[in-house]
């Protein structure tokens, strides 16, 4: 088995499950590069609470109240032996009113400066409800522009978290393949397979975009690898 390769820098990993009525798990990753030492179990935990209360104050109020947060999982992904650690509970949206279908997602891309084909780095979030919707398949451009001004602002948070000797330094995309190489199928075709980097890339996000056009959830945001 290919042993995933470790960052250029050093890295959390968070990851962000939330229970939809009850049910459901939705969720969301991110990667954050620190500073100083690595940290202990006991600070991943205090980290993951420390990322729970940064959504409290800054993106629950785009969440509708039948969402709730309930974990908050922090991984060191520096090394192959990195401590972990946890926040769990339930911290319920703060949006009044019907919502929207359990498969729906806000479709968050993160600036980099890099260009490279394929797919760029996003992620995809339970923001919204019902009333914004600006048509079937749109967000209203009101909830647009309130993701542009809450999410900085939580990521903002999350790069003052400081624990025993971690400080969380900012928000990043991690590049973990690269240059494709041509292999040759049983009948002779060939085909582009990536490679894994020697060490992942990080690239420092710029900046936010949010998609007006309504996205779909997928199993792999509660995926456990980094």
């Amino acid at each position: 088995m290919t042993l995933v390769p470790l960052p250029d820098v050093p890295c959390l990993r968070a990851r962000m499950i939330w229970s939809y009525g009850g049910g459901t798990e939705l969720g969301c990753r991110l990667f954050l590069k620190y500073t100083g030492g690595p940290p202990s179990p006991s600070d991943c935990d205090s980290i993951a609470a420390d990322i729970e209360a940064a959504y409290v104050a800054h993106l629950a109020a785009l969440v509708s109240q039948y969402i709730d947060l309930v974990e908050v999982d922090v991984l060191d992904i520096a090394s192959y032996a990195g401590s972990s650690g946890a926040w769990d509970g339930s911290t319920a949206g703060l949006r009044d009113g019907p919502t929207l279908p359990k498969q729906i997602a806000f479709n968050l891309q993160y600036l980099i400066s890099r260009r490279y084909r394929g797919g760029k780095p996003k992620g995809y979030w339970p923001f919204g409800i019902n009333s914004d919707q600006a048509d079937p398949a749109t967000f209203s451009s009101g909830l647009v522009s309130a993701v542009g001004t809450a999410f900085p602002a939580f990521v903002t948070a999350l790069a003052s978290i400081v624990e025993g000797t971690t400080a969380i330094g900012g928000h990043v995309n991690l590049s973990y393949k690269h240059l494709f190489t041509n292999v040759a199928n049983s009948s002779g075709r060939e085909h582009a397979v990536p490679t894994y980097r020697a060490t992942a890339l990080h690239d420092d996000i710029t900046g936010y975009r949010g998609h007006a056009e309504m996205s779909s959830q997928r199993r792999r945001r509660t995926a456990i690898t980094p």
